[in-house]
């Protein structure tokens, strides 16, 4: 879901190296701090390649960055965006 937004937001970089990304996240979402994009990498990275359960504090890491993705995308969107946002992408 977090890379999907990445997209929508305008991420035309390669996602598969997250870190190489860092200064592009923050370009196209000024709300979001480096340190911040940082702990939801290593939080996604330990989930997918540590194949660990996720804690809910780390869980609630995850839901709130893509909740903050979410708010500036439809901040900045326009009134066609919006209703493409919420009727075609369902978000």
């Amino acid at each position: 879901k977090i890379c999907i937004l990445l997209c929508l937001g305008g991420m035309q970089e390669d996602l598969r190296y997250p870190f190489e990304v860092v200064d592009a996240v923050i370009k196209h979402f000024p709300t979001v701090k480096k340190e911040e994009y940082e702990r939801v990498v290593k939080v996604e990275q330990q989930a997918v390649f540590g194949q660990k359960e996720l804690k809910p504090n780390e869980w609630r890491v995850l839901n709130e960055f893509y909740d903050k993705l979410l708010r500036s995308l439809y901040e900045r969107a326009s009134i066609w965006e919006k209703l493409y946002f919420r009727y075609v992408k369902c978000i």
